[in-house]
C-alpha cells in the first residue's frame, strides 16, 4: 500500500445552538440532510422541554467558511409556538423512539418531522410520544424561510374522549418522510397516520391530507369488516418509497388471529396514488401475513417491517414496471404500483431475522433483480448463519427463484452477522459488509455458485458501534457500504468498520475494495488522537465521483474541540485513486446519535470541492445537552 498524503491543516468550524439556559435537557440533532444539488444542508433537531431550535439551515457552497447558519428556526413561527419534540432513544425495545428518516429536503424545499407527547390522559405511563409534528421550509432562497408546523392530531380539537379512540387516532413515533422526486409530494409515516403534504402550496387548505390508517376501513385480512385497529411503524429503518405518482408505505399492527398469533405484531403495506382524480388516496392496503401455521418463537418473535425499495428512476425511464419490495423481519414481499396490487410470490422463512441497527438496509433492487439480506437465527438448532438473496422480478408473479442466487456464512457465534448492502447495476455486482467480510456477489444478473469474500489484515466489525453504545457512548450506523461511479473501468466501493487497537480503545478502519476489474483490497486505519473515552468508531461514509474521495464520519468522543487538533478523527477523506490513504482529517465535539450524520446530496454521493456538514451530541459538557454541528471543506 503507498503512504497515504500528509493529513491537510483542517479548514473546519463548529456550531453549537442547544446552550440556553432552557435547552439543560438537551437540544439533540437528530437528522441532516443536503439538497440535490449539495448548495444547502437542514438539521432537524430535538428537545422535550424548549423550541429555541428546531431546524437550522446552513450553506455549503461558495469560499471559505460559514461564520453561522443562513437561518434558525425556533421559537414562534408565524405567531404559532414550534414544537420540538423528544430525541431517538434506541434504549428501550418498547417505548423507546426508533426512527428511519427526519429530514428530507430537494433543492429548494424542505420537509422534517418529531414526536412528542400530547397530555392525553389515556397515554401509556411509559409513552415519549402520541403527537407528530411535521415541518415545511423553503431551503433555497436567499434568505431561506419558515412555511409551516402541522401538528397531528390537530390540537385545536378535543382530545380523544375514550380509550378507544386514543389508541386509533393518536400519531408520533414518526418514522420516516420522504419526497418526490419532482418535489410535487411529500410522505410521512407515523403511529395510526399517512401524511401527504402538497408542497406547491403547504399553507393551502389542502396542504395535509391525512390518512388515519389506525381507523381505515380494511378490505383485506382476516375479515373484511370495519375495524379499529392501532398501527406503528416504530423500528423500520425504511417505512417510505416514493415514485413521482404512488407511495409505498408500511406499518406493524398486532394480530387478532389465528390464535397462535394472538398480539403479534405483523406487517401491512400500503400504496397511495399520488395522482388520483381527487388528490391523493389509497388504492391498496394489504396485509402481509405470516402463514397461520406459524408459531412465534418467543414473546418477542414478531414480523414487524424492516425496508422496502422501489425500481430505480433510470430503469422507470428504460420502461421498467414499477415494482416495490418490502422485507419484513421474516417476510420478503413484492408489489406492482402499476396494477397497485400484491403480486403472487412472496418468501417467509419464520428462521430469518431483520432487525433496527443489526441490518441498517436490507433490500438493494433495479428494475428486475433484487438482492436481500438477513440473519438466520434458528432457536432449535443454534445454529446461526447470515443470508444473502439475489432474486429474479416479475411484474405478474413477484419473485422469481434463480439458479445459485443463494449465499450463507456462518455467524460464528454472533461475530459475523449482515449489516449493510449496494448494488451497483452497470457493473452487475453487489457487495454486502457482514461484521467481519466483504462479500461480492460478482453478478446479479447470473450469479455465480459461490461469492467472493475480502477481508482486511485487521478484522474489523461493522458492529462494533453496538459495543461503542454499550460502553456509554450512544451511537448510530446509517451506512456501512458505499460504490462509487464508473472511473475508466474501474470499480471502487469501501466499508467501514472498528476494531479494538487495545482493551477498550477502539480504532477504525477502511476497507478500500476494488469491484472490476478484479476484485481487491486495501485497509486504511482510522487512529483516534486518544485512546480516552473508547478510541473511535466509524459510523457513515459517502463517496464523491467528482474528486475520486470517500469521506467517513466517526465518532471520537476525546474533546479537544473547540480549538481543534488535526490529529483527531471526526470527518476523514479517503483517497480512492493510486495512493490509497488518509488526504485530510478533521476535529470535532460529541458522538452521534443522528439518523445521517453526514449532510450529502440526495443521491448518495459527496461533492468533496464544497462543504460537508456532519452532526453530533455531547450529553456530558456544561448545560447539558449540547449539539456540535461542524462544516469542513
Amino acid at each position: 500500500m503507498a503512504r497515504p498524503a500528509a493529513a491537510a491543516s483542517p479548514q473546519w468550524q463548529e456550531f453549537t445552538f442547544g446552550s440556553s439556559a432552557s435547552s439543560s435537557l438537551g437540544t439533540y440533532p437528530q437528522d441532516s440532510a443536503a439538497t440535490h444539488n449539495g448548495n444547502r444542508a437542514a438539521i432537524r433537531y430535538a428537545n422535550p422541554i424548549s423550541n429555541d431550535t428546531v431546524l437550522s439551515i446552513f450553506q455549503l457552497h461558495g469560499t471559505g467558511l460559514p461564520s453561522g447558519s443562513l437561518a434558525t428556526f425556533g421559537g414562534l413561527q408565524n405567531g404559532v409556538a414550534m414544537k420540538s419534540g423528544v430525541a431517538t432513544d434506541l434504549s428501550d425495545s418498547v417505548w423507546g423512539y426508533w426512527p428511519s428518516d427526519r429530514v428530507e429536503l430537494t433543492n429548494n424545499i424542505g420537509v422534517s418531522i418529531g414526536s412528542g407527547l400530547m397530555g392525553s390522559t389515556f397515554a401509556p405511563p411509559n409513552a415519549q410520544s402520541d403527537e407528530t409534528y411535521i415541518e415545511v421550509f423553503d431551503v433555497g432562497s436567499t434568505a431561506p424561510a419558515f412555511l409551516k408546523q402541522f401538528v397531528v392530531p390537530d390540537p385545536l380539537q378535543p382530545l380523544p374522549q375514550s380509550q378507544a379512540e386514543y389508541d386509533v387516532e393518536h400519531a408520533g413515533n414518526a418514522n420516516d418522510v420522504a419526497i418526490t422526486r419532482d418535489g410535487a409530494w411529500a410522505v410521512i409515516n407515523s403511529d395510526n397516520w399517512i401524511h401527504v403534504v402538497n408542497l406547491a402550496n403547504p399553507k393551502g387548505p389542502n396542504g395535509l391530507i391525512g390518512f388515519n390508517i389506525g381507523k381505515f376501513a380494511y378490505t383485506q385480512g382476516e375479515q373484511p369488516v370495519q375495524w379499529d385497529w392501532p398501527c406503528s411503524p416504530n423500528q423500520a429503518v425504511d417505512s417510505i418509497a416514493l415514485t413521482n405518482d404512488r407511495a409505498v408505505v408500511t406499518t406493524a399492527r398486532r394480530r387478532r388471529a389465528p390464535a397462535n398469533q394472538l398480539n403479534t405484531p405483523t406487517t401491512w403495506v400500503y400504496i397511495v396514488d399520488l395522482s388520483g382524480p381527487n388528490g391523493p388516496e389509497i388504492v391498496l392496503e394489504h396485509d402481509l401475513a405470516p402463514p397461520a401455521t406459524w408459531e412465534p418463537l418467543g414473546g418477542n418473535d414478531q414480523d414487524p417491517p424492516h425496508d422496502v425499495a422501489i425500481t430505480p428512476h433510470v430503469d422507470l425511464q428504460q420502461g421498467a414496471v414499477p415494482l416495490a419490495v418490502v422485507t419484513t423481519r421474516h417476510s420478503v414481499g413484492v408489489y406492482n404500483l402499476d396494477t397497485n396490487s400484491f403480486l403472487t410470490t412472496s418468501l417467509f422463512e419464520a428462521t430469518d431475522q431483520r432487525l433496527y441497527q443489526r441490518q441498517v438496509d436490507s433490500v438493494e433492487m433495479t428494475g428486475d433483480r433484487a438482492v436481500v439480506i438477513s440473519d438466520r437465527k434458528d432457536n432449535a438448532s443454534f445454529v446461526e448463519t447470515w443470508r444473502v438473496r439475489v432474486f429474479g422480478l416479475s411484474a405478474t408473479t413477484g419473485l422469481v427463484t434463480l439458479p445459485n442466487g443463494f449465499y450463507e456464512g456462518d455467524t460464528a457465534n454472533g461475530l459475523d452477522r449482515a449489516h449493510d448492502l449496494a448494488i451497483d447495476k452497470g457493473f452487475d455486482k453487489a457487495l454486502i459488509r457482514t461484521s467481519t467480510q466483504n462479500v461480492i456477489i460478482t453478478s446479479i444478473q447470473t450469479p455465480p455458485l459461490n461469492f467472493t469474500s475480502l477481508v482486511g489484515a485487521v478484522v474489523s466489525d461493522a458492529h462494533a458501534y453496538l459495543s461503542f453504545t454499550n460502553s456509554g457512548w450512544d451511537s448510530f450506523s446509517s451506512d456501512s457500504v458505499a460504490i462509487s461511479t464508473d472511473q475508466n473501468g474501474v470499480l471502487m466501493a469501501a466499508t467501514i468498520g472498528g476494531a479494538l487497537a487495545q482493551p477498550g480503545v477502539y480504532n477504525g478502519y477502511v476497507d478500500l475494495i476494488q469491484l472490476a476489474p478484479t476484485p481487491s483490497l486495501t485497509q486504511v486505519p482510522i487512529v483516534p488522537a486518544s485512546g480516552l473515552n473508547g478510541g473511535c468508531i466509524p459510523l457513515d461514509l459517502a463517496m464523491s465521483p467528482i474528486t475520486n474521495q470517500l469521506v467517513v464520519r466517526s465518532s471520537d468522543p476525546y474533546f479537544l474541540a473547540p480549538n481543534g487538533s488535526p490529529q483527531e478523527v471526526d470527518v476523514v477523506f479517503v483517497s480512492l485513486t493510486p495512493g490509497l490513504g488518509i488526504v485530510a482529517q478533521y476535529p470535532g465535539n460529541g458522538y452521534q446519535l443522528g439518523m445521517d450524520s453526514l449532510a450529502v446530496p440526495a443521491l448518495g454521493y459527496t461533492n468533496t470541492n464544497k462543504r460537508i456538514l456532519s452532526i453530533t451530541q455531547d450529553p456530558f459538557t456544561g448545560p447539558p445537552g449540547l449539539d456540535y454541528n461542524h462544516i469542513v471543506r
